[in-house]
């Protein structure tokens, strides 16, 4: 799952598929305990691409056994960047849990039989934590969010 910290759009990082009900998850390790506040997900940008997350989770943890909800929602399924921001919370690891693929906008009603995630992008953001590099525009310049997962070198798992 390194594809989804390095930054590039050409690579990214896809799940298992599934005819199970869909659950997919990947963890990022900070590598210290953060002031968490935000995450966005770039999703994959090829034309009917699959795998654009709907219905999703973030959870937080500071040791991996303990995990808070911090956030969950529905994402559509199109090309931009999807947003979760939330409470500042402490952790150490970021948990992004895909409960449902994101059906063609163009076919809501489409079901599918196999089912998997695909992420070209994260990046997690927290407050009092300040990388170099500009926020992206689509924040505003009154948002408190500070990129700090690629320069942290996390992991993900």
């Amino acid at each position: 799952c390194k594809n989804v910290l390095d930054g590039q759009v050409h690579t990214y990082w896809r799940s298992k598929s599934s005819t199970e009900p869909q659950n997919n998850s990947i963890v990022i390790d900070l590598g210290s305990e953060q002031n968490v506040n935000g995450l966005s997900m770039l999703p994959l940008m090829d034309k009917d691409a699959r795998g654009q997350i709907g219905k999703h989770e973030v959870w937080l943890s500071k040791d991996k056994g303990d995990w808070k909800r911090v956030a969950y929602g529905l994402w559509g399924w199109n090309k931009s960047v999807k947003l979760a921001v939330f409470e500042p919370e402490v952790a150490r690891y970021v948990q992004l849990v895909a409960k449902g693929e994101a059906p063609p906008s163009k076919s809501p009603e489409t079901k599918y039989l196999e089912t998997w995630t695909s992420i070209v992008d994260i990046a997690i953001y927290a407050v009092d934590f300040i990388t170099p590099g500009p926020i992206p525009r689509f924040l505003g310049p009154n948002t408190r969010l500070a990129h700090c997962a690629r320069s942290r070198s996390p992991y993900c798992n």
